[in-house]
């Protein structure tokens, strides 16, 4: 455990937030435990990969590169500030807090800020700002508390994770999209905001490895950094692959978009879930699970989209048929 944390965990503050986390423990029912484990899923990766490649795909190709963009900036933030304070989960500072454990799998590593919380405000958030509707900022608003509040009730964060993942995610996505919209449709300023982003991702690999804190760190902020930088990879070799080559456009007839989602998101998945078990699973080495998540988003963004054309072709030769 780090000095800082060290500190925070003796603190007043820390047994008010403790305290808090008993509270709304003793509120749990096995209804709402489903309820919450439901509402908390929203925060997770896969969410954030079909909505973003929904985008890409089918409705916005440039405001999908521009969410892509949003979540791994978010991600990197996140996953740097956990590794400069190194603030354990509750239940491991204190062994007699009960959390629901259908929760534990996806609470891994350490617990400051909240992953899942700042995840759904860049997700919904992201989603209420390309809408441009007063319903969609109440909606994604509702949304953000609600996930927060869902991690806090399974017990794997505190008001302190959740609260400032809350403020981040919001500074992040309001923040990155004036700069995207400072940018324009300019590929060279986005493509700079792409060297910035994989050299961040590569400096902050090096910092876990050779800073003096990397003592503190478990193979879980290994494997994540990893995840980070192949993802970032991937993104952007698929993004050079689009705008210099392939060029594809989003817009198609309504089967066609389905067509592309269904068996978009099934490739993707499918393929992660097979390298995955190729790689060793769980417990293959760090930078496996990067190479895995490089070629997932190296084949949505940049190899799958080149099948789109002939679909678009053949879905118009069906249409002149008499």
């Amino acid at each position: 455990m780090s000095p800082f944390a060290e500190q925070l965990i003796h603190s007043p503050f820390f047994d008010f937030l403790m305290n808090l986390l008993r509270s709304i423990a003793a509120l749990r029912t096995p209804v709402g435990n489903v309820l919450m484990q439901a509402v908390t899923v929203i925060g997770e990766e896969t969410v954030f990969i079909i909505l973003g490649m929904l985008l890409v795909w089918c409705l916005d190709k440039k405001w999908g590169y521009r969410f892509l963009a949003m979540f791994m900036v978010g991600n990197l933030f996140n996953q740097i500030l956990k590794a400069i304070f190194l603030i354990p989960r509750p239940w491991v500072i204190d062994p007699d807090f009960q959390i629901v454990e259908s929760a534990r799998a996806e609470a891994t590593g350490y617990s400051f800020p909240s992953g899942h919380t700042q995840n759904a405000v860049l997700t919904i958030g992201g989603l209420a700002v390309w809408f441009k509707k007063r319903w969609g900022y109440v909606a994604a608003v509702v949304i953000a508390l609600l996930v927060g509040f869902s991690r806090m009730y399974l017990g794997v964060h505190t008001l302190f994770d959740v609260g400032v993942s809350w403020i981040t995610g919001l500074l992040i996505l309001i923040l990155l999209n004036r700069l995207l919209d400072a940018f324009g449709d300019d590929p060279k300023k986005f493509a700079a905001l792409l060297a910035i982003g994989l050299t961040a991702c590569i400096g902050f690999l090096l910092y876990q490895y050779f800073a003096p804190a990397h003592i503190y760190l478990v193979k879980e902020d290994y494997k994540n950094a990893h995840i980070l930088l192949g993802t970032t990879v991937g993104f952007i070799l698929g993004w050079v692959i689009d705008t210099r080559w392939v060029h594809f456009d989003h817009k198609a007839v309504w089967w066609v978009q389905l067509i592309k989602i269904v068996v978009g998101a099934g490739l993707v998945i499918g393929i992660r879930s097979l390298l995955k078990k190729l790689f060793g699973g769980d417990d293959a080495a760090p930078f496996l699970h990067g190479i895995r998540y490089g070629i997932m988003t190296l084949i949505a963004i940049g190899f799958y989209p080149m099948l789109f054309k002939p679909l678009v072709r053949w879905s118009e030769r069906l249409v002149k048929k008499p």
